[in-house]
């Protein structure tokens, strides 16, 4: 299953899929360093994670996009004023 990292607080990952169901892992259960923002792949079993694997090109494509928008969004203000 596809989630991106929504935020981690106090210890816990809270994980949005694509149909924006979310999720949340203690953060020692996903067993890699993970970051907000951060998409991963992840494998449950009885709802917990039994493996979690970090896609850096979908991370990547994620973040481009979110700058993208930013950007966009700065010109549209920057035009207004």
């Amino acid at each position: 299953m596809k989630v991106t990292v929504s935020r981690i607080t106090d210890g816990i990952v809270v994980c949005e899929d694509e149909s924006e169901k979310i999720y949340s892992f203690p953060e020692k259960d996903l067993g890699i360093p993970v970051r907000s923002c951060d998409v991963l792949d992840i494998i449950l079993e009885d709802g917990k994670p039994v493996r979690a694997v970090f896609l850096k090109e979908d991370t990547e494509r994620a973040k481009e996009e979110a700058r993208a928008v930013m950007q966009r969004l700065r010109d549209k203000f920057r035009r207004r004023g």
